[in-house]
């Protein structure tokens, strides 16, 4: 028997001849927004309507709405930014072209710099365009500086922001009206996603048959949906704010859920508690939610009256713990007006090492790029081979391989040189005129190009050519339909886009072993001020530590050196609940003394946790255990920090 057509298709081919619905109206989408785009800026008469259209594009690559919206907002706000920086250095350096650059390159340092430290794709993009905007005015200013004059700098920055708020404008037409997704809609996805997740570790606590590497493997899942969620929460603020409180209440409660859970981890083991087990898997095992949160409430009821040991305090709390993501999810199912659970975003990790390196790739590769354009006269044409290896040295930094990322765009921007030049060019020189056949001829082939942006594997290659393909139409009122000048224009950006392939190759990032023991270091310092901060709390810590558990496991080795730094992270982790939860009953007896002496022992043990000089580190615990005596949660601080050690 014959397989049917799709199935002898290789899964690429198939994505192209049989694309599924979503791929069809993400490329619809585009073309549509593209076409507005180009349409409203030529009626316009803008100068050119190019940089209507990449925005346009741009905005696409999430196209839920609260995403596009807020780029957008991004995007105008970075160009306006970027505006009154040109502005400040053509007034003062209009004449002095070595120094704008310079200026041009500090600003380049400067928002790579930050973009490189943050994780969400909007902040980037609009950090980017801070320092794509004035190089567009300044160097056009310095190409034209015999015949430039103030009101033309007005009007080429006035046509710039104008361009990207019609493109803007159109991208969240598209978005928003022509069969909208919602990012509600993902994040809630994302936060049944998450108590999910929540239920199988605890299932895998729970359980003391199953082996420690399931367990990590499961925490490391939950801290990156935690991040995950954390992300989408600024974009879902545009469509339902109070669900997006609840799911970073969730974030939260995850985290200090895994706090508790770790030194439930090495105790529970040692408990008689076979009921309690099967009461708790038969709650987790449960479709209901509500009927969920019954059983565990009624759990919590019966271990509340028999608290008399640490572990069955922490059992009580972590289920409690359960018991409030439960809750949180229930009132954002329901869409619940009244906001009882609500929590905030995490504050991002930054790695000023990963930063200076960032902006040297970035600063090399502008400065190779305006050598270039410098020896071809500062020709206009050329301008693009600088722009872009802007947004590129920015965007994809954060990407796992970021060589290969730029390497494929190298790719997609010389397959669009032959079409754009040898094909498009003279399709679109007999349609002149005639703005319809215009677009007849242009978004088949951008079309193309957007349904390859939905395919992970051609992501790459889909930007590069929509992009590439673009810039070398120049589409406006006045097009010149030049082929050597497109030509020349293409191989200047398919040159610049390699050499941002080169410096991506050359400066590369610090080993994941180097970024880990920086975060331990930031937990650490973190570790030391506890009870130091005014109303120091359990949210607050969290906020701090998220995004760096998530960094340390990302950069985990299969080393035991690297093991036993992500473990030092969660010890951390661990410890500072513990601290916290048992600070304020100290605070009431008046031994808040007693509080900073654990927590400065700890701090010690923290930073010798992979020394070698192990007797050093013994004599510590000794110290430790001894200023512990009848504290509560002694036992279980005391065999985490064991376990860190033996390992």
């Amino acid at each position: 028997m014959m397989k049917p057509f799709h199935l002898t298709l290789s899964p690429l081919i198939a994505h192209f001849l049989m694309p599924n619905k979503a791929t069809v109206l993400f490329a619809l989408k585009g073309v549509i927004a593209v076409a507005m785009a180009l349409g409203v800026a030529m009626y316009l008469a803008l100068d050119n309507p190019a940089w209507a259209a990449i925005p346009a594009v741009m905005l696409q690559a999430r196209p839920h709405s609260g995403f596009v919206i807020e780029k957008a907002l991004f995007l105008i706000a970075s160009s306006l930014i970027g505006a009154a920086l040109a502005f400040l250095i053509l007034d003062y350096f209009i004449h002095e072209p070595a120094i704008a650059i310079a200026l041009l390159a500090l600003i380049i340092a400067i928002v790579t710099f930050f973009s490189s430290t943050v994780r969400h794709g909007n902040f980037v993009f609009g950090l980017a365009l801070i320092a794509i905007t004035p190089n567009m005015i300044v160097l056009f200013a310095i190409s034209h500086i015999e015949s430039i004059s103030s009101q033309t700098i007005f009007n080429i920055a006035f046509a710039r922001v104008s361009e990207v708020m019609v493109g803007a404008s159109c991208a969240i037409f598209a978005s928003a009206l022509l069969f909208p997704l919602r990012m509600k809609d993902v994040l809630a996805t994302h936060t049944a996603l998450l108590v999910n997740h929540v239920e199988n570790y605890l299932s895998l606590i729970f359980d003391v048959k199953q082996d420690d590497e399931k367990k990590e493997k499961q925490l490391k899942t939950l801290l990156g949906l935690v991040v995950l969620i954390n992300d989408d929460s600024s974009p879902n603020f545009y469509e339902h704010r109070k669900n997006t409180r609840r799911a970073l209440y969730m974030v939260n409660q995850t985290l200090t859920l895994i706090a508790f859970s770790k030194s439930l981890n090495f105790r529970v083991e040692k408990l008689d508690i076979d009921d309690l087990l099967e009461k708790v898997n038969v709650a987790l095992l449960q479709k209901n939610i509500t009927t969920k949160l019954h059983t565990i409430t009624d759990i919590r009821l019966d271990l509340k009256r028999n608290e008399s040991a640490d572990n069955v305090i922490i059992i009580n709390k972590t289920l409690n713990i359960y018991e409030n993501i439960l809750l949180a999810e229930i009132e954002s199912r329901n869409h619940s007006e009244v906001l009882i659970h609500h929590g905030n975003r995490l504050k991002a990790h930054r790695d000023i090492n990963l930063g200076f390196i960032a902006s040297l790739r970035a600063v090399t590769v502008y400065l190779a790029c305006i050598a270039i354009w410098a020896m071809s006269d500062g020709s206009a044409t050329l301008s693009m081979m600088i722009i872009l290896p802007i947004l590129f040295t920015q965007m994809f930094v954060q990407a796992p391989n970021p060589a290969l990322v730029v390497l494929k765009i190298f790719k997609g921007v010389l397959l669009s040189i032959p079409i754009a030049v040898f094909i498009l060019l003279g399709m679109a020189a007999s349609a002149v005129g005639y703005l319809e056949l215009f677009f007849l001829v242009l978004l088949p082939f951008l079309y193309l190009g957007l349904m390859a942006m939905t395919n992970p594997i051609t992501t790459p290659y889909g930007l590069g050519f929509c992009l590439s393909m673009i810039t070398l139409l120049q589409p406006s009122n006045h097009m010149t339909f030049a082929a050597a000048q497109s030509l020349g224009m293409g191989l200047g950006v398919a040159l610049s886009t390699y050499l941002t392939y080169m410096a991506f190759q050359v400066f590369l990032a610090p080993s994941g072993y180097k970024l880990q023991k920086n975060i331990v270091y930031e937990l650490n310092r973190r570790f030391k001020t506890l009870g130091n901060l005014k109303n120091d709390n359990a949210e607050k810590f969290n906020r701090c530590i998220a995004e760096k558990l998530f960094f340390l496991s990302s950069y985990q080795q299969d080393t035991k050196e690297s093991r036993k730094l992500f473990k030092c992270g969660l010890l951390a982790l661990s410890a500072g609940h513990v601290l916290l939860d048992i600070s304020q009953e100290f605070k009431e007896q008046k031994l808040t003394n007693l509080v900073y002496l654990i927590r400065d022992q700890l701090y010690q043990i923290l930073l010798l946790a992979f020394d070698e000089d192990q007797v050093q580190i013994n004599n510590k615990l000794k110290d430790l255990e001894a200023i512990m005596d009848n504290v509560r949660y002694k036992a279980q601080i005391l065999e985490l920090i064991r376990v860190v050690n033996e390992n």
